[in-house]
């Protein structure tokens, strides 16, 4: 569609779990590699950390270093991709074979 000498593309509206504004290398970087057990290890070890910090339990530089331990936990867990595993080659999901 054109108006004026301007080119203007509709976007395609994907499902939530698909990558179609990706350039291509970075599909098959972003693929999913965490699986449920280790997403549930995830969040419980970033929880016992909130609920460390917010306790009084620890404070100071630890606390500092287990808050943002946490977040990168949550993080990873939510988004079921870890880079660290991506570049190891490593994957918890389950295959279908």
């Amino acid at each position: 569609m054109r108006r004026s000498g301007i080119r203007v593309i509709r976007p395609h509206i994907a499902a939530v779990d698909q990558v179609h504004f990706l350039p291509r290398p970075f599909k098959r970087i972003m693929t999913k590699n965490i699986g449920t057990t280790d997403k549930v290890l995830r969040l419980s070890v970033a929880g016992a950390c909130v609920v460390a910090i917010a306790t009084g339990t620890v404070s100071g530089t630890l606390a500092l270093v287990l808050g943002i331990g946490a977040v990168a936990l949550t993080g990873t867990a939510l988004f079921s991709f870890c880079g660290l595993y991506s570049v190891l080659g490593i994957t918890t999901c389950k295959t279908s074979q």
